[in-house]
């Protein structure tokens, strides 16, 4: 009799821990993929925000930010100029030029200055209409790599043979898996949660089965001259240049 329940308690403990096996096979993948997706498009959103920033920032100074620092301080501190004319006079002599018109004081310019922060809220309003909620880009943070500890972005510039000037910002997939257990494991989660994310996950970001088929991500091109979002290749020595 003894033998018997020992028999079926050990089938029992076989039976659960080749399920727990198979579960932590199942999820561990699935956890990798949806953690690695989450946070590239993080990144993507951000660099979004930056490339509209870079737009209006060389509208402004006619060229791009060189230093996230100074698309810091352009959101924070800058105006876009508006400029238009208006008559002065309701009656202006024929023949005149708008040229000679203006000179002679039947038209003046008028600036009006718009905060940047209000300028590039009416422009991601726009870009967000197209969006999910959990998808929006958002100035918020926009110059901080995700789960890096604040880490910020770094532009590059380059100029071409033509005086054309570009830019890059640049995301290796290291980067955006550095420290994966804040996703894996959250600190703010509860007791049971964690000791279960810790059974399943953890060292997930060592596993390089999954690792090999993450992509990195850059904001435009230092050989295309192009300002869209764009995934690179698979992560090498190159892609960090």
């Amino acid at each position: 009799m003894k033998s018997k329940v020992l028999v079926s308690t050990l089938v029992i403990v076989v039976a659960l821990v080749f399920t727990f096996l198979t579960a932590k096979s199942i999820l561990r993948p699935k956890k990798f993929s949806d953690v690695y997706n989450a946070r590239k498009e993080l990144n993507v959103n951000r660099l979004t925000a930056i490339a509209e920033l870079q737009k209006l920032y060389k509208k402004e100074h006619g060229e791009y930010a060189s230093k996230i620092e100074d698309l810091e301080d352009f959101y924070e501190n800058g105006v876009f100029v508006v400029t238009s004319t208006r008559r002065t006079s309701d009656t202006i002599p024929e023949g005149l030029s708008m040229e000679e018109a203006e000179k002679q004081g039947y038209y003046e310019t008028i600036e009006v200055k718009i905060p940047i922060k209000d300028k590039i809220e009416e422009t991601l309003a726009e870009i967000n209409k197209k969006r999910e909620s959990n998808d929006l880009v958002l100035m918020k943070d926009f110059q901080y790599i995700p789960f890096t500890d604040n880490q910020k972005y770094k532009i590059e510039i380059c100029t071409t043979d033509s005086l054309v000037q570009k830019f890059a910002v640049y995301v290796p997939v290291e980067v955006i898996l550095n420290d994966l257990q804040k996703s894996t494991i959250p600190e703010e989660s509860g007791f049971f949660s964690r000791c279960f994310g810790k059974i399943l996950y953890s060292g997930l970001e060592n596993d390089m089965r999954e690792r090999r088929n993450c992509v990195g991500v850059q904001l435009g091109d230092t050989v295309k001259p192009s300002i869209e979002v764009i995934e690179l290749g698979k992560n090498t020595d190159n892609d960090e240049k």
